[in-house]
């Protein structure tokens, strides 16, 4: 099973978006470019995900909408609410394990410090996961996750 860690890409600053709330800040065009571009680093590096589970937040959902061409998955993209920052990265791990099951394959778009916990619970090491970051790590059949690339735009 290959699970995909990719943090939301850059956003607007509350002020800029003119928005009241964190949820509400959309992506930059540079967060926009960067989420096309390394989506394209994915699909030349890896097999196709079966499925993108986003975040509900602004930022993370609109990323996926901007991989959804390039990357192409069957299943298309779910809001998947453990990725919205709350939860710790031992809560979100458990509830992806469930997702594994159906999706052997997947995409998720999340938020710091939520994913760079995830990271360091799977892999054991602290590795930088700028915006629009990618992290693919293989996850064996007792949920055993070995890294396989990072890359940042």
């Amino acid at each position: 099973m290959r699970l995909y860690i990719f943090r939301h890409g850059h956003s607007l600053r509350m002020d800029e978006a003119r928005v009241q709330k964190d949820q509400e800040r959309p992506l930059s065009d540079k967060g926009r470019e960067e989420s096309r571009l390394m989506a394209g680093v994915l699909a030349k590096k890896e097999p196709r995900p079966s499925v993108i589970l986003t975040s509900p937040l602004k930022r993370a959902r609109q990323t996926a909408e901007e991989i959804l061409p390039v990357l192409k998955p069957a299943s298309g993209i779910k809001v998947f609410d453990p990725l919205s920052n709350i939860v710790p990265a031992s809560e979100l791990y458990d509830d992806l394990k469930k997702e594994l099951g159906s999706f052997p394959e997947m995409v998720i778009i999340g938020h710091q410090p939520q994913l760079g916990d995830l990271i360091v619970l799977l892999s054991g090491k602290s590795l930088e996961l700028k915006t629009a970051g990618v992290a693919a790590f293989n996850i064996e059949d007792g949920f055993e996750a070995s890294l396989l690339w990072n890359k940042n735009p």
